[in-house]
């Protein structure tokens, strides 16, 4: 099993869109989007940033072979005084490939990607509490936990709460 990692370019923007939605069916307790809110979109806004290739807003994917098996995205601050950190958003892996470093590094490559530019000074990333894959990912590539928002997503009658962790630029440069 050869795994590869890149960033997705505008002629893959169905394959992205399909494991987005994917991943929201799969999981709808882990993310703050909704399967039905995102179906319902004629586009994407990741599908807009693949199409402009724009190195601000980008997704990169995991590949086996010539097959998407898992995403996970950069979006970069726009105001002047935020421009120096971004967000990992969209982190995911299929089911089958758990436990196969696969995501370990997808996120590696994102944050890599993200630091290419040297401008960017810091990285912040959320996840639901009680994901403990996800908590256990992100603990060990270096991001250090920073806040917890209560009750931060509603769905129905059932609260979520929400996770906050940053990784700075020496501290990634330090790890690798």
């Amino acid at each position: 099993m050869e795994i590869t990692f890149r960033k997705l370019v505008a002629n893959e923007t169905l394959i992205y869109r399909s494991l987005r939605l994917e991943c929201l069916q799969q999981f709808p307790e882990y993310f703050g989007s909704t399967f039905e809110e995102e179906n319902a979109s004629t586009k994407l806004i990741f599908e807009k940033y693949m199409e402009e290739g724009n190195p601000d807003h980008f997704m990169i994917g995991a590949f086996d072979d010539d097959r998407l098996i898992g995403i996970c995205g950069f979006d970069r601050q726009a105001r002047n005084k935020t421009k120096h950190r971004g967000e990992i958003v969209q982190m995911y892996v299929k089911a089958e490939y758990a436990n196969k470093k696969v995501g370990a590094r997808l996120l590696i490559t994102a944050i890599h990607s993200a630091f290419s530019n040297q401008k960017i000074e810091q990285i912040t990333l959320s996840f639901v509490e009680g994901n403990a894959s996800a908590k256990k990912l992100y603990e060990n590539i270096g991001f250090e936990h920073y806040g917890k928002i209560k009750n931060y997503f509603k769905s129905k009658n059932h609260y979520s709460n929400q996770c906050f962790m940053k990784l700075e630029r020496s501290e990634f440069e330090g790890l690798i």
